[in-house]
């Protein structure tokens, strides 16, 4: 079977070739097999990817190699292929053998052209250097080619630069590589599919990767499915899922590629023809058409094992065994069991004659159990030649042959010495019993390790043991003999009476080479129940090397786990979970499983440890409180106390420096009985809480013993109760860990709230919050606070405590500050605190989090922190919003003069000046009632040489009468309602004849307050860029007002049209010239028609609060242009209608 070719019972897979990525021995497997010579070599000049995601994309194509798994008689969920890592370049196997060299047969013997030579694959039987040549049928390398070096398809892996310097070039590179390699798999006349995977370098915009994958797909001539992209940040979730969809869309054409070798063999069988050999040969026959019928029915039934079609597979393989072993040869055949060869009679009284039989053993595959036979006769040996009489183990004096009675006729010496000189007396250089029968069991032992036979390789250490401690080699025997008792298959299987025999075997030993550290583990593990008695020996661990001497104190560590030990300790909460500062009860169970008459164990101290903020639990024996019981079950409780409090005696007790808890326990445990520790604990912090090791101590004279259960949970999870002074165990833990335990926050019951805290508040309000702690707990509080706020943005607002000073610093992380702890003072049950925090700079209208946490610990109870935290949402909302109109008044200040002389000094204004009545209409998104203590329309910025300045805002009436002094100074604002602010806004330019356009920055600064506050809030809104340009229009107020400000004269024709609507008194039509920097007034009354006209109908229906609006038609055109100018309303009793027209208020 070892000789047998790997390859006819490999599992056959459709084979893929991975091209470009690394090669890592341990990606493929590796093989010895190497292609034909004269195969079609194909490279590509592009170096290895080594990315992390080359790496992601190897793992996710290695997930589909079943090279390894295990054949099953159904198929796999998964399409799974054989995956071979080619690097860079590979060959691919020839299809015809290269022409045989000159040969005599080959030359012309007429005076016609020699004949052409018929070529035929490598591998064929018809080629004279085919290991087949002439008459064979078939051979592994034909299977290895299918397996490893003629793929189904290639998956060739090169890289996508994102480098827009280098793309074009790189792309290019990446079509030329793969049209080689299409070009070189064409010449080849192999059907293998060819399939790229494109791997990005960095992170391209999908429209430019779409592009160029198209321009690569369209010069390559590949398929949809034969080119994919896989961006550099994708995740190997990612490339999972699309080398999954990759390689279930090629498995069909894999399949279908080995279907097509199906046909091809069926073809050339179906023929009934034996092909002609390249040179026909001069010593054998040729391949009769049976062995061509055998041959193509076995390529048939391997290409439908790549198939996975196993039935095909199977009728092929049978149709190959009825050719092969026809009739005529299995009848010509001398096999036994296939021949009569006579009657025989057996009478029924008589035994019937069986052959002898042949023990298993004989029959068995590999050589390691005949070394092991072997080393047993060696032994027989060594026990013949002692037991030989000492006159023939003598050098004899004549000759063997001089006397009828010589040793030569006397002993069988076939392979063996002379008795003399196998065991001689009278020197020491005989046969060397010991090294043969060491080396024969060693020889066995790498057989067994070969074939992973534990127990015998075991065995064969315990032979080697016996052969080492029956010369007196005692720390040879050791050697082979501690790691067969520490970590032996027997110990794990529970084999204790063949692992007793390893103990006493190695404490013989130990005793012999003086090991009192071994001695001293022996004698600890020996006295389990799991072994033997032995009446005559003494238990003791004093007694084991009482009487050796040692330069040391000893120091042993055992692991309960590990070890058959004489105590076994386990430790189970009695609850899952749990309430910080409450009381935990808690079990510690120690057991002795130690044969009877073997004496007590006496600990010194047990140590509980445990993962999580929980103390150890540490246990000190105390002999004053010894039991008087010596077997059974005994409960006892013990009280805990902190180590703070222990004397200095307890103290030097304990191992560990750890702060922990500590109680005193009757530690001495005797051969069979059970001991209970009921404890109590008490967690200080929320989290998991687990037992993580119990550590027992002996401290003696001459020696420390450690015993370590890292595994504290029990076989059976069990509690032990108490019934009628007799403890009784019940099942727990059925469900959960019983070593674990989950403490829970305790409930706090002082309470964290914020007086008269609102929903809202507005940006720029300075928010003060106020808070009290109250509390409820039964015991006086010493806390802390702590607050931090949580904005969506940074700098949005400052928080900080009221009566923080500079020295404090508040602490800013990003969108997260935090304010210095405050202490407060102690609080007796039922009392109180107040504390404020005052949030500013609330300049954006964002919703911020304000967490308050108050840490506190009760003062009887310092150890136990608990919190309790409270958590407001601060909204931030703008309290008004406003909208503007800007209308041009009349300017009633002096004209200026052209004429006049400039002013000596530059910081007084000598331009025009501009007025403007600003009306802001403010709407409140104020939650409640706030007052108006002020507003103003300041500004921010000015271009275009011009200074400005405004008045403070007046409330405008809904009546539209006159604003009185209260208004001035007061008014309250509900929600969603909207009230009208009136400002005058003058413009003066710095130097008259400057037309340059005045662009002006103006803020709208609001002065409010909550009602009930006297604290006075500024909200800055800003308003709308507005632009004043140069005025070069007439304007109607009640009079009509012609301005020239420019440099040039200009001709006014003014006209009002008569209508039956009023009378007006006034020029109907006048001709004005004005010069430049100059101005004109025309003055006009109007009288209104109180009858009942079309007019007055239609005055009555557009009336408004102020009252009725009259229709005036009046014409301002400059004459030298022939332009209509537009005219400006420039006060209150003046505007323009929809239409542009002029309406005044009537009285």
């Amino acid at each position: 079977m070892n000789v047998f070719g790997e390859d006819y019972v490999s599992h056959n897979l459709p084979l893929i070739f991975v091209s470009g990525l690394r090669e890592d021995a341990g990606s493929t497997k590796q093989t010895a097999r190497q292609p034909q010579e004269g195969g079609f070599r194909i490279r590509t000049d592009l170096p290895a990817i080594e990315t992390a995601l080359a790496e992601s994309v190897s793992k996710a194509i290695y997930r589909f190699d079943g090279s390894e798994a295990p054949w099953r008689t159904v198929s796999p969920p998964t399409k799974l292929f054989a995956v071979r890592n080619v690097g860079r370049s590979f060959t691919l196997p020839p299809h015809k053998a290269p022409p045989p060299p000159h040969s005599p047969r080959l030359t012309n013997i007429g005076p016609g052209p020699p004949p052409s030579l018929v070529l035929h694959s490598p591998l064929s039987p018809l080629t004279p250097i085919s290991p087949l040549y002439p008459d064979g049928v078939i051979d592994q390398q034909w299977i290895a080619k299918h397996q490893y070096h003629l793929p189904s398809a290639i998956l060739m892996v090169l890289p996508l630069t994102a480098d827009p310097n280098t793309s074009s070039l790189l792309d290019n590179q990446l079509r030329a590589e793969v049209n080689g390699v299409k070009s070189a798999l064409s010449s080849t006349n192999y059907k293998t599919k060819l399939v790229v995977i494109l791997l990005g370098d960095e992170v391209v915009a999908p429209a430019e990767v779409e592009e160029r994958i198209a321009a690569i797909r369209k010069l390559t001539l590949l398929e949809q499915r034969s080119l994919c992209f896989i961006p550099s940040d994708s995740s190997p979730q990612d490339v999972l899922e699309v080398i999954t969809s990759l390689l279930n869309a090629l498995h069909p054409q894999s399949i279908e590629y080995y279907r097509e070798l199906s046909k091809h063999t069926r073809r050339k069988r179906n023929r009934n023809a034996t092909p002609q050999p390249t040179i026909p040969p001069t010593t054998a026959h040729n391949l009769p058409s049976q062995g061509w019928i055998v041959r193509y029915e076995f390529k048939l039934a391997v290409f439908a094992e790549f198939r996975q079609e196993m039935d095909a597979a199977y009728r092929s393989y049978e149709t190959a065994y009825e050719t092969l072993f026809t009739p005529e040869l299995i009848d010509s055949a001398d096999v036994p069991g296939l021949q009569t060869y006579g009657s025989v009679f057996i009478s029924s009284d008589q035994p019937v004659a069986v052959p002898e039989a042949i023990p298993p053993a004989d029959q068995l595959h590999h050589q390691g159990y005949w070394l092991q036979r072997a080393q047993k006769h060696t032994r027989r040996r060594r026990e013949r030649a002692i037991d030989t009489p000492e006159e023939d183990r003598q050098m004899p004096v004549k000759p063997p042959t001089a006397h009828p009675g010589s040793r030569s006729q006397k002993y069988d010496t076939y392979l063996v010495p002379e008795p003399h000189e196998e065991a001689p007396l009278d020197r020491g250089d005989g046969f060397d019993h010991k090294a043969e029968i060491l080396r024969l069991l060693d020889s066995a032992n790498d057989f067994f390790a070969r074939h992973g036979q534990l127990r015998l390789q075991e065995q064969l250490q315990l032979d080697r043991a016996r052969e080492h401690t029956r010369t007196g080699s005692w720390t040879d025997a050791i050697e082979v003999l501690q790691p067969l008792w520490e970590k032996s298959t027997w110990r794990k299987a529970g084999w204790w009476r063949l692992l007793e025999h390893v103990g006493w075997l190695l404490f013989e030993c130990a005793r012999e080479a003086n090991d009192t550290d071994l001695l001293l583990r022996l004698v600890w593990e020996l006295a389990n129940d799991s072994f033997s008695s032995r009446p005559d020996f003494d238990y003791g661990l004093d007694a084991s090397i009482r009487d050796y001497a040692a330069d040391e104190k000893l120091s042993v560590v055992f692991t309960i786990q590990d070890t058959a030990s004489r105590i076994v300790t386990s430790f189970a909460f009695s609850t899952a979970e749990g309430h910080v500062g409450e009381p935990v009860d808690c079990q510690l169970v120690i057991s002795s499983p130690t044969m009877a008459g073997v004496p007590p164990t006496t600990l010194s101290h047990i140590k509980i440890a445990f993962e999580g903020a929980l103390k150890p639990v540490l246990l000190i024996h105390s002999a004053q409180s010894a039991e008087v019981e010596r077997a059974g079950t005994i409960s006892a409780d013990i009280h805990l106390e902190d180590s703070t409090q222990l004397t200095q005696a307890e103290k030097r007790h304990s191992s560990s420096a750890l702060p922990s808890v500590s109680g005193q326990a009757d530690l001495s445990i005797h051969p069979g009985q059970t001991k209970i520790f009921n404890i109590s604990v008490i967690p200080r912090e929320p989290g998991d809480l687990t037992a993580a090791s119990l550590t027992a101590m002996i401290e003696a004279e001459k020696y420390s013993i450690t015993v370590i259960n890292t595994e504290a949970a029990q076989t059976e999870s069990t509690w032990w109760e108490t019934r009628d002074s007799k403890p009784l165990r019940r099942e727990i833990g059925v469900q959960r860990a019983v070593t674990t335990f989950h403490a829970l926050p305790k409930p706090p019951k002082v309470e964290i709230s914020a007086i008269n805290f609102r929903k809202a508040y507005y940006t720029n309000e300075r928010v003060v919050i106020e808070l009290m702690v109250l509390n409820n707990e039964n015991d006086t509080v010493v806390s802390k606070l702590q607050a931090r706020l949580i904005s969506p943005l940074t700098e949005a607002a400052h928080v900080s405590w009221v009566d923080q000073d500079s020295s404090e610093e508040t602490k800013v992380q990003d969108v997260e500050q935090l304010l210095p702890a405050r202490s407060l003072e102690e609080l007796a049950p039922g009392s109180s605190a107040k504390l404020s925090l005052s949030l500013s700079e609330t300049f954006v209208a964002i919703d911020h989090e304000l967490e308050v946490s108050i840490l506190y610990s009760m003062k009887a109870d310092p150890g136990t922190l608990l919190q309790k935290t409270l958590t407001l949402d601060i909204a931030i909302i703008r309290p008004f919003e406003a909208n503007y109109d800007f209308v041009p008044r009349r300017s009633t200040g002096d004209w200026p003069s052209y004429f006049a002389p400039p002013p000596t000094s530059t910081d007084v204004p000598s331009g025009l000046t501009q007025t403007f009545s600003v009306a802001a209409n403010l709407f409140s998104f104020a939650l409640e009632p706030v007052v108006i203590e002020a507003i103003l329309l300041t500004t921010s910025s000015i271009t275009g040489g011009a200074i400005c300045s405004s008045t403070t805002g007046t409330l405008l009436n809904p009546s539209g009468a006159e604003p009185n002094a209260e208004d001035d100074i007061s008014t309250s604002i509900a929600p969603e309602e909207t009230k009208n602010f009136n400002f005058d806004l003058t413009i003066q330019k710095l130097v008259l004849g400057d037309r340059e356009t005045v662009s002006l920055e103006l803020l709208l600064e609001i002065g409010w307050r909550r009602p009930g506050s006297d604290l006075v809030n500024t909200t800055i809104l800003e308003v709308p860029r507005f632009a004043a340009q140069p005025a070069r229009h007439a304007a109607y107020l009640i009079a009509l007002h012609d301005r020239k400000p420019i440099n040039a004269l200009l001709n006014i024709q003014c006209s009002m049209e008569a209508s039956e609507d009023f009378a007006f008194s006034g020029p109907k039509a006048s001709a004005v010239s004005l010069v430049p920097i100059s101005k004109y007034e025309i003055d006009y009354k109007i009288l209104p028609n109180k009858r009942d006209t079309e007019g007055a109908k239609e005055r009555k229906k557009e009336k408004d609060k102020k009252g009725e609006w009259l229709k005036v038609q009046l014409n301002v055109v400059d004459a030298y242009f022939n332009q209509t100018l537009r005219v400006q309303p420039a006060g209150d009793g003046v505007k323009l209608d929809k239409r542009g027209g002029v309406v005044v208020l009537i009285e």
